[in-house]
């Protein structure tokens, strides 16, 4: 079953879908899942991947929220608006209305967080200990190293004379580049200590697979931590492939099965 969610966060409406396995009368307490999206990205995200995972995390009996940071989607706010220290009040604001969910088991919540969406988990996971397993798909561990996700040098240099700049039709403000550069998700991976699956395409042509490495090293500095990485061949940035994306749902539900 398949409903809307609306709710707020700092004055922003913001617009998710709730993914409840079926029978829904069933009383019985889930583990659930909250879904990130990644900059310039939305709820279904590319090839409606979150969707498909969503999906079959239900009907592995898992309840889901995916949802539209602001500035995205269908959520309020403009682009122009956006800035990571937003998005990480948005999903703290995520988290709490999943966890509100009637039949949500609190001790069994688990963060899939996509490219700058995994970057905010490790911060949401570094401060909320009800966050008890992370998936991290295709992520940032360090801003600075990847700062060409939110633009071009030309189009870099444009911001620093006019203070915003165009990353594919999203107009991209300065506060949110500096903001994006000074992030360090992986340090923040070592603030937390649930179990971290690390999930990277080897064809990626946005974050380097390298990312991958960083955060699998910030994982393993705590001591007696799960962690399990899965290097795809041939995976884009967004697993643009029936075969490559069945590999990463079906790991990755499993993943939470075994960790909540």
């Amino acid at each position: 079953m398949e409903t809307p969610v609306i709710f707020n966060s700092a004055g922003f409406q913001l617009v998710g879908i709730l993914h409840r396995p079926e029978p829904a009368a069933s009383r019985a307490r889930r583990p659930a899942i909250l879904f990130l999206h990644g900059f310039t990205g939305q709820k279904a995200e590319a090839h409606r991947l979150f969707v498909k995972t969503a999906r079959a995390l239900a009907h592995a009996g898992f309840i889901a929220l995916r949802f539209d940071f602001r500035g995205s989607g269908d959520s309020g706010g403009e682009f122009e608006e956006v800035a990571v220290s937003g998005w990480r009040q948005d999903a703290r604001a995520a988290l709490d209305v999943l966890l509100r969910q009637q039949g949500v088991d609190a001790s069994r919540v688990g963060v899939i967080g996509l490219s700058m969406g995994g970057a905010v988990a490790c911060h949401l996971a570094a401060g909320e200990p009800r966050v008890r397993s992370l998936a991290l798909w295709s992520a940032v561990a360090n801003g600075t190293d990847v700062v060409g996700v939110v633009g071009s040098p030309e189009s870099l240099k444009h911001l620093a004379k006019h203070g915003w700049t165009d990353r594919m039709g999203n107009k991209v403000s300065a506060k949110f580049v500096k903001e994006f550069k000074a992030m360090r998700p992986s340090a923040d991976l070592k603030r937390s200590r649930c179990p971290v699956f690390i999930a990277h395409g080897a064809a990626d042509e946005t974050v380097p697979v390298a990312q991958a490495d960083q955060f699998e090293a910030a994982a393993r500095a705590t001591r007696g931590r799960r962690v399990e990485k899965l290097i795809i061949p041939f995976a884009n940035h967004t697993y643009a492939n029936l075969a490559l994306e069945a590999r990463l749902i079906k790991a990755t539900v499993v993943w939470f099965q075994r960790t909540l």
